[in-house]
């Protein structure tokens, strides 16, 4: 009797444990991630060096229609004429960052998303330029 009690304990907790496993299984498979790619044209608003950084503002622009605004901070390497920029896009769905370096003399670069605000919190992906325009693919 009281090894049928052992066995029959066993099988339930057995059973309990797979199903845990299980229902932990399919929680993790349906929390993929979500890739997203935003495609920018940007028409600069303002530039100022201050303090031999370059901050600027721009408006960022989709088929036509403005969708965003974005703010750059930028340190300008005089001799390799690379510009490493911090930029926060602000759209209406929260704020994105990123890390950027880009070439001054022909527009071209390429970065990291390092998240954001509300639909961009915890996004992470890459950002490409090529003066105006700019692509930006992340994952949330």
């Amino acid at each position: 009797m009281i090894n049928a009690f052992k066995a029959s304990t066993l099988v339930a907790v057995v059973a309990g444990a797979t199903t845990a496993i299980a229902l932990v299984g399919s929680d993790a498979a349906s929390a993929h991630a979500t890739q997203h790619t935003m495609h920018l044209t940007t028409r600069q608003l303002q530039d100022r060096i201050v303090n031999d950084i370059d901050v600027a503002t721009d408006k960022d622009m989709q088929h036509g229609a403005v969708t965003g605004y974005d703010v750059t901070s930028c340190r300008v390497n005089t001799r390799t004429h690379v510009a490493t920029c911090d930029i926060a896009v602000a759209r209406s769905n929260g704020l994105l960052f990123a890390h950027v370096s880009t070439n001054v003399d022909n527009g071209r670069g390429k970065g990291t998303v390092l998240g954001g605000t509300r639909a961009f919190h915890g996004a992470t992906g890459t950002v490409t330029v090529a003066l105006p325009h700019v692509t930006i693919v992340w994952n949330s």
